[in-house]
């Protein structure tokens, strides 16, 4: 259980955020460390879609330059 009071489940596609959208309110996406920068937006964007909360949203993404 982590601290926010969802349990974890750990994702490296797309599919397999379908078990979690029933499920949003028990567990929280972890996005695997493999997975790369492409296909962690993908996830991201998936997961707000359906509602679904990620722990570890916003890393590995490139600051843009002001």
């Amino acid at each position: 259980m982590l601290p926010s009071g969802f349990k974890p489940y750990l994702v490296h596609n797309v599919e397999e955020l379908e078990p979690l959208f029933t499920q949003n309110t028990v567990y929280a996406a972890v996005i695997a460390h493999s997975v790369g920068g492409a296909l962690r937006r993908k996830i991201e964007e998936a997961a707000q879609a359906k509602n679904i909360h990620v722990v570890n949203a916003g890393c590995r993404q490139k600051q843009e330059e002001q």
